[in-house]
């Protein structure tokens, strides 16, 4: 078995919350997805020294097949005094591949009592946010802002792994190290992006909101309107710094989110919107006025002016300026029809001061971006590729 140590500090503020150095941040390189048929060459774990403020990284290579005990038992000394585990996917693959591997060797398993955090299902909600195609590790540090010196894949590296063992070649040996070095670095790096997450999380301040009104007979002219539109913009103030500058836009809203500023801007509309009473079986409905009254007043209405109300027209009709909340953040809620799913609220000077209800709303639009995935894709497409 061969060892190698390396130190590296990141060009960034790691996030606290990671310098207490209870923290593994490990990955495993092997010669097949399958335990029984494979077998563990390489494993790489990076931990953070507060008095060096670095990163350093330990590498056990297996330079014969048969020395995969060897790293197994070499690992689980190291794990002895950490509290968690950090990993990417690695609960889709290396966790269970190892703990596998522990057992048919009859070792204690060494993570069993520590706290896991999996960063691939961590980032994956943002998805979308981020614009990825693809959340590989690799797609991720790309969004992130840093290169590779590695040019393989996992996949390939068994084949180089494979020569090296016939020849001894230190280039291919290098080449390992390098592969399983990046994906660990590349781990901590990725925690370059932990703002993002706090911002998402409700970890800001609203310090400006501020209401534009559109010109219907110059669509565009504002930039805030650039669909001819009012819209509402909210100024965010992230407690945690944010090094990554991307752009949101859904039909309803535009997310900036930039190192100087983060900045919100919801799309709303002036018109007419509806009302809907919750309890219709005590109102009527006119059709004349196309409203629906308390039936304590309608009862005064000639009868052949009214009806008894349904639930898809016991509403109030009201003008005015509505911007869309993802969920009654603010009541009363407004809808265009009874079956509409989108709610609205009416705006008022008020709710600039609103200091409460602005984090609120801000903070549903944020969530509402964010997909939480119902299941995991298959470890091989994210392994191996």
């Amino acid at each position: 078995m061969k060892t190698q140590t390396k130190t590296f500090r990141p060009h960034f503020p790691v996030p606290e919350t990671f310098l207490t150095g209870g923290d593994v941040f490990f990955d495993i390189e092997t010669t097949g997805l399958g335990w029984r048929r494979s077998h563990l060459y390489l494993i790489g774990a990076a931990v953070y020294h507060a008095e060096t403020d670095c990163f350093e990284v330990t590498q056990w290579f297996a330079d014969e097949p048969a020395r995969e005990l060897d790293l197994l038992e070499a690992f689980a000394r190291f794990l002895r005094p950490f509290k968690r585990l950090v990993h990417y996917n690695g609960a889709g693959f290396d966790l269970p591949y190892l703990r596998k591997k522990y057992e048919f060797y009859h070792l204690e398993m060494p993570f069993d009592s520590m706290a896991t955090l999996d960063l691939y299902q961590t980032f994956r909600p943002f998805r979308n946010v981020f614009g990825l195609s693809s959340m590989k590790q690799k797609s991720l540090e790309v969004f992130s802002g840093f290169s590779r010196e590695d040019r393989f894949s996992g996949e390939e590296l068994i084949g180089v792994y494979e020569e090296y063992l016939g020849s001894g070649n230190p280039e291919l040996l290098q080449a390992l190290y390098l592969h399983n070095l990046e994906d660990v670095t590349g781990m901590v790096r990725l925690l370059s992006l932990w703002g993002i997450l706090a911002l998402f999380s409700g970890r800001f301040q609203v310090v400006k909101a501020q209401v534009h009104a559109a010109d219907p007979q110059n669509p565009g002219h504002n930039p805030a309107c650039p669909d001819g539109a009012p819209a509402l913009t909210l100024g965010l103030v992230p407690e945690v710094p944010v090094f990554r500058s991307f752009q949101v836009h859904t039909d309803a809203c535009r997310l900036l989110v930039s190192p100087e500023k983060t900045k919100l801007t919801v799309q709303g509309r002036q018109g007419e919107l509806k009302f809907f009473f919750p309890n219709y079986k005590d109102y009527y409905y006119l059709p004349l006025e196309d409203a629906a009254i308390h039936k304590s007043i309608g009862a005064y209405v000639d009868a052949g002016h009214r009806e008894k109300a349904k639930a898809a027209n016991c509403y109030q009709r009201h003008f005015g300026l509505y911007f869309p909340q993802p969920a009654e953040l603010l009541s009363p809620a407004f809808r265009e029809d009874y079956n509409a799913k989108q709610l609205y609220f009416q705006w008022t000077e008020e709710l600039s001061l609103d200091s409460d209800f602005l984090f609120r709303y801000a903070s549903g639009i944020l969530s509402s971006l964010v997909t939480v995935p119902s299941a995991l894709p298959k470890t091989e497409s994210l392994k191996r590729v």
